[in-house]
């Protein structure tokens, strides 16, 4: 019989050294990265009944992941408030970088971060945040998968947050 924890066990088996190595390169350290992992996998099954079956698993634990991340920096009382208003200010950062060069300078907690990135990158969360497209959309405009739309906004938001977090923590 093949019930929903044998099932599970099947899941956490197959991804757990994923995001694990998510979970690393989110934090930086091996022994929040366990916790973080187990943290994300918990709730994973907690919310196994509300998992939709058309979406990846793996991309459905990563950003568990991520929210767990998140709330860990929380928890430890690091300067957040970017995380808090990060899509608000990406918006107001990438339309005031769309309308002025210097319209980046308006949100000092990104104008750094925004700067490094690449055109594509800076197109990309720009189509997302600023024209407020789908993924789907993105992806037919792009050519690309809808799913790598999304894996790559989540890899430029995460980024993005993390160099935020870290710039905010050394001022």
């Amino acid at each position: 019989m093949n019930t929903a924890p044998d099932r599970f066990d099947d899941l956490h088996h197959a991804y757990h050294a994923r995001v694990l190595a998510y979970a690393r390169r989110l934090c930086r350290n091996a022994e929040d990265a366990e916790d973080i992992a187990q943290e994300a996998f918990l709730r994973a099954y907690s919310a196994l009944p509300r998992f939709a079956i058309e979406t990846s698993f793996e991309s459905w634990i990563k950003r568990i992941t991520f929210r767990v991340f998140l709330d860990s920096l929380r928890l430890r009382n690091r300067r957040v408030r970017i995380v808090l208003a990060s899509e608000l200010a990406m918006e107001g950062a990438l339309e005031a970088t769309a309308d002025s060069e210097s319209g980046a300078d308006s949100h000092p907690n990104l104008s750094g971060e925004l700067d490094g990135l690449t055109a594509p990158e800076r197109k990309l969360l720009e189509a997302a945040f600023v024209y407020e497209k789908s993924p789907k959309e993105i992806a037919r405009d792009l050519g690309k998968s809808a799913r790598w739309v999304r894996e790559e906004l989540n890899r430029l938001r995460g980024g993005l947050l993390r160099q935020a977090l870290l710039n905010g923590q050394s001022t």
